[in-house]
């Protein structure tokens, strides 16, 4: 019998950013990973993202802190804001449906 095992969990390291794209009903998906010690290095990387798709309508993230996690939830919405110190996590869902985004993409970064 064939069994398709998971793929391994992977480490970002780095100033590597990985990328992945998918077509589901004619909408296109390109998700983005690296690693960032701080939360000015995350925003450069988006800023990015939106300087090199200017046409995407929503441009959803997660960040979790290189310095560890808290034990409080991400900042959801306009997650942007605010420092970024050890223990940060944000994600936004920016125009998409409320937790069905950013909730989900910094649950599978963390």
């Amino acid at each position: 019998s064939s069994s398709s095992s998971p793929e391994p969990l992977k480490t970002l390291a780095g100033n590597d950013i990985y990328a992945a794209e998918e077509v589901i009903k004619k909408s296109r998906f390109i998700g983005y990973a690296s690693h960032c010690t701080n939360w000015d290095d995350a925003q450069v990387i988006l800023q990015s993202v939106r300087k090199d798709h200017p046409k995407a309508r929503h441009v959803c993230f997660g960040f979790v802190s290189s310095a560890g996690v808290s034990s409080g939830g991400g900042s959801e919405g306009g997650g942007e804001e605010g420092g970024g110190g050890a223990g940060t996590e944000r994600c936004s869902d920016d125009g998409e449906p409320t937790g069905t985004a950013g909730v989900p993409i910094l649950g599978a970064i963390k």
